[in-house]
C-alpha cells in the first residue's frame, strides 16, 4: 500500500518463517483492512531485534495502529521496538505456537472474525509491562540492555528450557515444555542465587524464580494465576531446590496448574524494583533467552495501548 501519513495507517507485523496457517491469517487481515478502506503496510520481522528497532525508530511515526500477527515472540519483539510513551494502538492476532498473552487477553473466545473486529477497531486498554535491565559485553566493552516483557521473565530451569526450545517448540508447545521439563529437570543443577525482592535480601538454590506480568508461559502453563497486566504490579513465583521426587512433582503440578497449593511454592505480588545480584544466571523473557544476570526487574505502568 502507499506510504502515506493518515489518521488510520496500519502496520502489520508478522514472523516471515514459513507457516501456511499464519500466511492465511495475514491474507485475511489484509482483506479485512482493504474492505474497511484502511491503509496498511506489511513488515516481516528480522531475526535480530536491533534491525527491527531501527525500522520502528525510522518509521513508526507514520502509523496509527500496529497489528501483530504471531505469538509471544513476535509480540515481545514489537513491545521492545515501540518508543516510550507510545500512543500507537496495538492489536494482536494470535498465530504463534504458544499464544500465552492472547490466551489471557481474549480468554476462550478467540474466534478469528471476532478478533479482526477488535484489531481493526479503536477500543484499547492500557497495560503495564515488565522491564529487565542488564549489561552485555561486546569486545571488552559493556553496554546496558533493556528488555520489556508482557508475560513472564524468569531465571532457573525455565531459562534453561527457553534456550533448549528456541528452535524446536513443536506443534504442541505446552506438551513440548512438559516433556522437556521432565527430561531436563532431573539433571538441572540449581545455582545459589541472590535476590533483593521488596527490599528483602534472599539467597537460595533456585529451581525457578518467575516475575509475572501475565498469567501464562510455556504454551498454556498458568504459572501466575493472579497476575494482571492492567495493574502496576508483578507477581513472583519462587521455588527453591528440593529432592528429586519432590522437584518432579512440583514441575508436573506447575504444568497442570496445581502448584499454588504446594507448600514449596512461594507466591507474592510486588510493585517495587527487584534485583538479581548473582552473576551469570541465564534469563528468559516471554519464552526467549535474553542474556545473563545481574539485572533489575521493574514495572512500566500503562506502557502500551492494546486493543480489546
Amino acid at each position: 500500500m502507499n506510504n502515506t501519513n493518515s489518521l488510520n495507517n496500519y502496520l502489520i507485523v508478522f514472523n516471515p518463517v514459513a507457516n501456511k496457517k499464519r500466511q492465511q491469517i495475514v491474507n485475511t487481515v489484509q482483506q479485512r483492512l482493504q474492505q474497511n478502506n484502511i491503509q496498511f503496510e506489511l513488515y516481516p520481522t528480522a531475526a535480530e531485534l536491533v534491525i527491527n528497532q531501527t525500522y520502528f525508530k525510522q518509521r513508526i511515526s507514520q502509523y496509527s495502529d500496529v497489528i501483530v500477527i504471531g505469538g509471544d515472540g513476535t509480540l515481545n519483539c514489537v513491545i521492545n521496538c515501540l518508543p516510550d510513551n507510545s500512543q500507537i494502538r496495538l492489536g494482536l492476532v494470535p498465530a504463534g505456537t504458544g499464544n500465552d498473552f492472547a490466551r489471557m487477553w481474549y480468554g476462550r473466545d478467540r474466534n478469528l472474525n471476532a478478533i479482526l473486529d477488535i484489531v481493526t477497531g479503536i477500543s484499547t486498554q492500557q497495560i503495564s509491562l515488565g522491564e529487565c535491565i542488564f549489561n552485555e559485553a561486546n569486545n571488552e566493552n559493556q553496554y546496558q540492555i533493556k528488555r520489556r516483557f508482557h508475560n513472564v521473565m524468569g531465571t532457573g530451569f525455565d531459562s534453561k528450557l527457553a534456550k533448549d526450545l528456541r528452535h524446536n517448540k513443536g506443534r504442541f508447545p505446552s506438551l513440548s515444555y512438559l516433556m522437556a521439563a521432565v527430561k531436563k529437570v532431573p539433571f538441572y543443577q540449581e545455582k545459589t542465587s541472590s535476590f533483593i525482592i521488596d527490599d528483602e535480601k534472599q539467597q537460595y538454590e533456585n529451581l525457578i524464580t518467575a516475575f509475572a506480568n501475565g498469567r501464562y508461559f510455556g504454551g498454556g502453563l498458568k504459572v501466575a494465576p493472579k497476575a494482571n497486566p492492567l495493574s502496576a504490579d508483578l507477581d513472583i513465583v519462587q521455588v527453591a531446590r528440593h529432592p528429586l521426587l519432590t522437584k518432579l512433582k512440583l514441575i508436573i503440578a506447575l504444568c497442570v496448574g496445581r502448584h499454588m497449593s504446594a507448600k514449596q511454592v512461594q507466591y507474592r505480588t510486588i510493585r517495587s524494583t527487584s534485583l538479581i545480584d548473582t552473576v551469570g544466571l541465564d534469563l528468559q523473557a516471554d519464552g526467549e533467552y535474553i542474556g545473563q544476570s545481574p539485572c533489575s526487574i521493574s514495572v512500566i505502568e500503562n506502557a502500551v495501548k492494546v486493543k480489546r
